[in-house]
């Protein structure tokens, strides 16, 4: 997740873990296995359904399906945003460079439509929102409300699910487009005024960036 927070019953002594923890295991038998100095230690783990809660396995399986298909949305969501991010802040950091001189001027106005054209993906509201953060945020409480319950997810949200996995291919789309585009040009120009590239971070250099405490933090 971009965000993680904590829930209302948090305690700053408790080790209160932050959510969304991630998909819960279904019952059964495994194995714990530690590597550690060239050998491997393993010991059982039974896990068992609280007795107090009547669910079928197949409901269990269902919302473990459900857990997994949030998390490879995050997971998409988590890598947008950081590549838009990284993309601004290198766009912010060349406004203020470009306008030390009045001889870029159309460089500057390029800048400024790219900034432009990220925007939707960083900020707004609402259903049909593109901005990935709030995707993620509200995929975050989803999540968080699966795994604090056995039971199969309800069908309100397998639908709210659906609409802003919809949310997400058109927000990673409209990325995907100005990548190929805007950028492209941007990064033309740039080479032809002798200035570095806009970058976009690889997979496994993207981080997105830290955020404040909420009020919800202990």
């Amino acid at each position: 997740a971009i965000e993680y927070g904590y829930s209302i019953a948090a305690t700053w002594d408790s080790d209160t873990p932050v959510t969304p923890e991630g998909p819960l295991v279904l019952p059964g038998n495994y194995q714990l296995v530690l590597h550690v100095g060239g050998k491997s230690y393993r010991a059982p783990l039974v896990i068992a359904l609280d007795p107090r809660e009547q669910v079928s396995q197949d409901e269990l399986v269902t919302a473990l399906t459900y857990s997994r298909k949030i998390a490879a949305i995050l997971q998409r969501v988590w890598q947008g945003y950081g590549e838009v991010e990284a993309v601004r802040d290198q766009l912010d950091t060349l406004d203020r460079k470009l306008n030390q001189s009045a001889a870029h001027q159309a460089l500057l106005e390029s800048v400024d439509s790219l900034r432009i054209k990220t925007t939707p993906l960083v900020d707004g509201t609402g259903e049909a929102s593109l901005n990935l953060h709030a995707i993620s945020d509200a995929l975050a409480a989803i999540a968080t409300d699966v795994e604090g319950a056995d039971h199969a997810p309800t069908d309100g949200q397998q639908q709210a699910l659906a609409q802003y996995q919809t949310n997400v291919d058109k927000a990673l789309a409209q990325w995907s487009a100005i990548r190929t585009t805007e950028l492209t040009k941007l990064n033309q120009q740039l080479h032809d005024a002798g200035i570095d590239a806009i970058t976009v971070a690889n997979p496994d250099r993207v981080a997105s960036k830290e955020t404040g405490e909420s009020e919800g933090t202990p």
